[in-house]
């Protein structure tokens, strides 16, 4: 039994370990950065590589939607051929080829062979030419490229939402790292204050050798789960500081949330909100839209290709041909007999068309299960938070309580460590229960469609 001066001191110093910690936290170093939830968002939304390369994915939709445009206008087309002729042209002429006249006779007056030539010969054929049946299928083009790009872009809200989620998820638990890393030092603090008193008290045979032991366990103990937390802290920061585009050992210090922010949800407002901003919906929508334009695109291949064209061909140093040739007229391109190629290609694109549509079904049934999980797991820790919570005021009743004993000399140092152990306990639960309420409204977020 120690004596009541000693229990006084080490109820005391009990007390003060399980009493818990300032909310505000350590004071951030001077020389690095705070981020708020919201500024951190902003930073990885701004700077995350998987959200620039989406944003970049976008740009290129945005190209071949342009470039879709342009096969709706005259294809103009150029080709030139610089040579040198192996054989010789030649051109027979029978006589009267040119006619046979009154004293002069047939001309030519005997067959005529006339050759070309062989030097260096060149030419040059350019046409302009302007879609007409195939401006239907030109359009449905655009539209594909159209709907592609609208589905970059909902791919690009998507990748934004799960780097959102992704920083708040890390936040929460830097956070509670941090907190629980504070808590354990403020433990360790105590327990080497109880450590000298209670050595003191062996020496003078107040108090037994294992309850000295005892509180050296313990000390170690909580030594290592101040290594542990702050490992935590620093692989959270990493991460999010790889979210934030930059080097993963930037210094940063994070700002505490407060509960009061955590307003209620209606589970029916909050499908609602899916349904409506989800980007996984209207992406799905787009790919049905998309897989029913392709296979009219498939389908619009069997109309012959009709075009209005302006040709123009020329020959240099070919004494047989025509120098310049000018022709304007219908150019049309048909292949009539394929062996059954495009029927059995458009029977592909309509199956893409059931699948595009039955995806899109199951994508909005998912949603709706999504929000509906999201919002039980916020109810159960909201449930949690509220059992922990009470659990550990019981414990730093139970150190009150123990306090009170020791002055009476009715507690012995092992039920004053004991008390204070499941204080410590109580505390990390519930600092772990509010993580968890953190969390489950990170995922609720996401379920709506929350972009930031």
């Amino acid at each position: 039994m120690m004596t009541r001066s000693a229990v006084a001191v080490v109820g005391t110093l009990a007390l003060l370990a399980a009493a818990g910690r300032p909310a505000g936290g350590q004071e951030a170093a001077a020389e690095a950065e705070v981020l708020t939830l919201e500024q951190a968002l902003a930073l990885a939304v701004k700077n995350s590589a998987a959200v620039l390369s989406a944003e970049a994915q976008t740009i290129r939709s945005e190209d071949e939607l342009a470039a879709s445009r342009t096969r709706r206008y005259p294809a103009l087309e150029v080709q030139a051929m610089g040579s040198k002729l192996l054989t010789t042209p030649q051109v027979t002429f029978p006589a009267g080829a040119f006619g046979v006249y009154p004293g002069t006779g047939p001309i030519p007056g005997t067959d005529t062979v006339v050759k070309a030539q062989t030097g260096p010969t060149a030419w040059i054929i350019g046409s302009v030419a302007q879609p007409l049946s195939t401006l239907h299928k030109a359009a449905l083009g655009v539209k594909a490229s159209e709907l592609a790009r609208d589905s970059d872009r909902q791919q690009l809200r998507q990748q934004k939402a799960q780097v959102a989620h992704d920083v708040r998820r890390l936040y929460y638990a830097a956070l509670q790292a941090r907190g629980s890393a504070e808590a354990a030092r403020d433990q360790v603090k105590a327990l080497r204050q109880m450590d000298e008193e209670v050595r003191h008290y062996v020496a003078l045979e107040t108090a037994l050798a294992s309850e000295g032991m005892e509180v050296k366990a313990r000390l170690a103990a909580g030594e290592y789960q101040i290594v542990t937390y702050d490992n935590a802290l620093a692989s959270c920061k990493e991460q999010l500081n790889v979210l934030f585009g930059r080097d993963p050992r930037t210094p940063f210090e994070l700002v505490p949330l407060s509960a009061a922010s955590l307003e209620e949800v209606d589970v029916e407002a909050a499908r609602a909100r899916a349904l409506e901003r989800r980007p996984e919906l209207e992406q799905s929508r787009l790919q049905v839209e998309l897989a029913d334009t392709q296979r009219r695109l498939k389908k619009a291949e069997l109309i012959p290709e009709i075009s209005l064209a302006l040709t123009y061909n020329s020959f240099f140093n070919v004494d047989l041909l025509p120098q310049n040739v000018v022709q304007l007229g219908l150019q049309i391109k048909w292949e009539p007999f394929d062996w059954g190629r495009r029927r059995k290609e458009l029977a592909s694109k309509t199956l893409a068309v059931d699948q595009a549509r039955l995806a899109a079904r199951d994508e909005r049934n998912r949603v709706i299960a999504d929000v509906d999980q999201a919002f039980r797991q916020v109810q159960q820790a909201r449930a949690l938070v509220t059992a922990r919570r009470l659990g550990n005021e019981s414990a730093q009743e139970r150190v009150r309580v123990a306090l009170l004993r020791g002055r009476a000399q009715a507690a012995l140092l092992r039920e004053v460590l004991q008390a204070q152990a499941d204080a410590a306990q109580a505390r990390a639960d519930y600092d772990e229960a509010q993580l968890s309420l953190w969390q489950a409204r990170a995922e609720l977020e996401k379920a709506v469609g929350e972009d930031m």
